[in-house]
């Protein structure tokens, strides 16, 4: 008599919960990654947020608000809504931030009750004065993985075998006779092949879970090999420049930054993180006098607004890079006057030794620049005392930020340190990572003539400016 085969059961029911129990949603803020950084000017003070989506919902999110150490007793407040609603009902945390500056990072929770398009508001009020900006997320269902429903389709094929056998083990018992031996086999030779199936399609969802769960650690999206890539990107975007009230020297004055889509004209709103920012800007002056390196709140799709004080009258020019959703990378520029005589400026020091915020700074290059030829720019730092500085911080997920800028205007490069990248996630993550006490910059001057170049780098929660002037040869 054929033995019944339910001693088979309970070991396949546990394999098909544990191949069926992973989460069903992916989160993500128009990125691959679920923990993604905002750096944002919100009014006066540039505070960076960190955001961890969860991985369905309703759950929370966690919030880590990075502060500058001169903020103060300051008041931040965070609130979450789908996008298009209003924010009067939206849940909400509070955030006070201590007088002595001493601690930089906060942490908060909101509660999200549903997937979808999402906006985050920041209002932060203190001495100083106070801002807003808004931060789009997106959190999508996730969709199946690529060995999904041949796994799936494989269980419920077991399943069935399963099910026949015992039917048929139970009929052969009732009519205590065994049942005939080529059903017998049938039934044995299709649930082993079929669990061997599940074996080898769990085994392959196990290894892309695994791949895919580090590469979105890492901050990219993962893809098996041979996968064909057919998103051409997104069209060029066009930027209008605005400068309310009109630019007076040592007065301030608002930039509105406003993104429209090439294409449709429409205002672009698909704008991913790079380097901790939807958009860096940077402000210079005709004669490289003035330089800023901020990033502008998003106050609505498509709009960004910063404020700023000229130091400095005559032209200026707004650089703006920003990245689209599966595109590249691309800088914006435009322009405004500010009103009132232009003084004469000091050209900035070439290479050599210069003390800046009593750090002493030494910037020498490989070799003279030439044009069309790599260059490798080396800035090596010393404390008042003359020993090397050790602990430089990472910004904006870098050891150091260079721009150069042809002394006409025409040609601007962001160069990124040539050192490597501290942990991708959240600030603490990224605690305890250091640089120093040289940091190297490559880059490829396109044409001969006077560079305007500006290296930046962290230290002790100060961002250091170094500038200098640069004179590529043919």
């Amino acid at each position: 008599m054929q033995r019944p085969p339910q001693r088979w059961l309970p070991a396949c029911l546990a394999l098909l919960l544990a191949l069926l129990g992973a989460g069903s949603a992916q989160a993500h803020g128009k990125h691959s990654s679920p923990i993604q950084t905002f750096t944002q000017m919100v009014g006066p003070y540039e505070i960076g947020v960190t955001v961890e989506l969860p991985p369905a919902t309703p759950a929370p999110i966690t919030l880590d608000v990075e502060v500058p150490k001169d903020i103060g007793a300051a008041t931040i407040v965070l609130r979450a809504a789908p996008r298009g609603q209003p924010f009067s009902d939206a849940n909400r945390a509070e955030v006070a931030t201590a007088a002595t500056g001493e601690q930089p990072i906060y942490n908060a929770t909101l509660n999200l009750d549903r997937p979808g398009d999402w906006e985050l508001e920041i209002v932060a009020k203190g001495a100083k004065g106070e801002g807003m900006a808004r931060v789009p997320f997106t959190i999508t269902p996730a969709p199946l993985q690529p060995f999904s429903i041949p796994l799936y389709v494989s269980i419920g094929a077991l399943i069935l075998f399963m099910i026949a056998n015992i039917i048929a083990s139970s009929a052969a018992q009732r009519r205590g006779a065994a049942g005939p031996s080529w059903l017998g086999r049938a039934l044995g030779y299709g649930a082993f092949g079929t669990l061997v199936a599940v074996a080898i399609f769990g085994a392959q969802q196990y290894t892309y879970t695994t791949e895919e769960a580090k590469a979105t650690a890492a901050g990219f999206t993962y893809l098996p090999a041979g996968t064909l890539i057919t998103d051409s990107g997104r069209p060029h975007a066009n930027l209008a420049l605005q400068a309310a009230p009109a630019p007076a020297l040592g007065q301030s004055t608002t930039l509105t930054i406003t993104l429209t889509d090439g294409g449709t004209g429409l205002p672009i709103d698909d704008i991913v993180t790079h380097h901790n920012a939807l958009l860096h800007l940077a402000v210079i002056s005709d004669d490289g006098s003035y330089y800023l390196h901020t990033h502008p709140a998003r106050v609505a799709p498509g709009v960004y607004q910063v404020a700023i004080t000229p130091t400095q009258a005559g032209g200026y020019t707004a650089y703006a890079e920003i990245e689209r959703v599966d595109s590249g990378s691309q800088v914006l520029r435009g322009s405004f006057s500010v009103a009132g005589a232009a003084v004469a400026a000091t050209p900035a020091p070439g290479l050599g030794q210069r003390s800046v915020g009593g750090v002493q700074v030494d910037v020498q290059a490989d070799a003279a620049p030439r044009a069309g030829q790599q260059s490798t720019l080396t800035f090596s730092f010393r404390d008042a005392a003359g020993q090397p500085i050790r602990d430089l911080s990472p910004w904006l997920g870098m050891a150091g930020h260079l721009m150069a800028r042809s002394a006409d205007g025409v040609i601007f490069a962001h160069v990124h340190a040539a050192e490597r990248m501290p942990p991708y996630g959240r600030p603490m993550l990224v605690n305890g990572v250091t640089y120093g006490p040289d940091i190297r910059f490559v880059y490829t001057f396109p044409q001969a003539g006077r560079y305007q170049v500006w290296g930046q780098f962290k230290y002790k929660g100060d961002i250091i400016t170094v500038p200098i002037s640069i004179e590529v040869a043919p």
